[in-house]
């Protein structure tokens, strides 16, 4: 509500016009709508596979794609370095860590510092992500779904696989 009153443009409208138009995006996103009609980007926000990959290549290519700039790299920079693992940890003892030990959480991204790179991602319910592992150049954009009581153990063995990719391609 803030964004919409501050620049009199909605959020929709925002994503559009700073991101998704920017990206190259081939389809239009949706964004879901709570009960009084405010978008929720965190979970809320609906796309084509394509997109959504073409949303990681942007980041993994520090916030270009195509030549054109589309977030600031110093904005990726502080996702990336920024979150704080303790606080991270202690509200994941309250509800299991799942996929996410280790972690830390900035700006709707999942942190994880590995010992010879950082893998951020944006994790959706029940089973989209976008994973980003910059240092070796891969991005694997995943829709799936999985029941709400195995997801905590599918999103580690999904991290895993990526990973697994990832040091294959590099």
């Amino acid at each position: 509500v803030v964004r919409e009153r501050a620049t009199g443009v909605s959020v929709p409208g925002l994503v559009r016009r700073h991101l998704w138009s920017r990206l190259g995006a081939e389809h239009d996103a949706y964004v879901l709508l709570d009960g009084a009609g405010s978008a929720q980007l965190d979970g809320g926000l609906a796309c084509s596979l394509r997109d959504l990959s073409r949303f990681g290549l942007m980041l993994a290519q520090g916030g270009r794609l195509a030549g054109v700039k589309v977030v600031p790299e110093d904005w990726l920079c502080d996702v990336r370095r920024n979150g704080d693992k303790a606080a991270f940890a202690a509200a994941a003892a309250t509800g299991g860590g799942g996929d996410y030990d280790g972690c830390s959480y900035r700006s709707c991204f999942w942190v994880r510092e590995m010992a010879d790179h950082t893998v951020f991602s944006a994790v959706g319910w029940l089973g989209q992500r976008v994973y980003v592992n910059q240092e070796a150049g891969v991005v694997v954009a995943v829709f799936s779904s999985a029941p709400p009581a195995l997801y905590e153990q599918w999103g580690a063995h999904v991290f895993q696989a990526c990973e697994d990719l990832a040091r294959r391609l590099a």
